[in-house]
């Protein structure tokens, strides 16, 4: 019988580091299953649309770069994954102070944070 490491969780500990350390591997996303990814869009797409004191047109635009990065990512689009996610550092860039409260749900939500780098 195979040990199931399906679910595993890897944890690097970094000692005497003065850098900013940015560790999640974009391989990640492309290799764990679509239907994890999925789900959690799902979620994010929930947690945003829900958002109080947050403009419909924010609202609006987090939900469409939520689809963009499930279908970049669905089809192991290299060039649609950077794109989505060069559009996404922008909008929260242009987002101003409503941006930490775009964010914290996606946060909260580990394959997102990680395919946003959040």
């Amino acid at each position: 019988m195979e040990a199931d490491f399906s679910n595993a969780k890897i944890e690097q500990n970094i000692e005497n580091n003065d850098g900013i350390v940015i560790g999640i591997a974009y391989k990640t996303i492309i290799d764990m299953p679509i239907n994890v990814f999925e789900d959690e869009v799902k979620e994010a797409i929930k947690k945003v649309t829900l958002l109080h004191d947050v403009e419909q047109s924010h609202k609006d635009a987090t939900v469409e770069l939520l689809q963009e990065a499930l279908i970049a990512t669905k089809e192991k689009s290299d060039a649609k994954i950077t794109s989505c996610k060069e559009k996404f550092k922008y909008f929260i860039k242009g987002a101003g102070k409503v941006a930490d409260k775009i964010l914290a749900p996606l946060s909260s939500l580990a394959t997102i944070a990680t395919f946003f780098g959040l």
